[in-house]
C-alpha cells in the first residue's frame, strides 16, 4: 500500500496504470467512460486507486500496472442503511 497525496500519487498511479479492468486487462483508452479516463481526468482528495501487478518491483516501469479499481468519495454511499437519497 502507497498512501500519498496531490501531486504526487496521482501522477505516480497515471505512470504506472497502462490498462484497466473494464477492458479486459487490455490496453484501456482514457475515455470519460473508463476508470482510467475518470482518473486522468480528476483525482480527488480521498480518492483511492488500486493497482496490480504481476511483476517484481524492479521489473515495474510505467503502464505495467492494471488499474483494478478507482473510487471517489462521490462514488461513496454514506448513508447507513444503503438508500441513497
Amino acid at each position: 500500500m502507497v498512501i500519498g497525496h496531490d501531486p504526487a500519487l496521482p501522477e505516480l498511479a497515471l505512470a504506472l496504470a497502462g490498462q484497466d479492468y473494464a477492458h479486459g486487462g487490455q490496453p484501456a483508452p482514457r475515455t470519460p467512460d473508463t476508470a482510467l479516463g475518470r482518473m486522468a481526468a480528476k483525482f480527488p482528495t480521498a480518492a483511492v486507486a488500486v493497482l496490480e501487478f504481476r511483476l517484481p518491483w524492479s521489473e515495474l516501469e510505467h503502464g505495467r500496472a492494471l488499474l483494478a479499481s478507482f473510487v471517489t468519495p462521490r462514488d461513496m454511499d454514506d448513508s447507513p442503511d444503503g438508500a441513497q437519497g
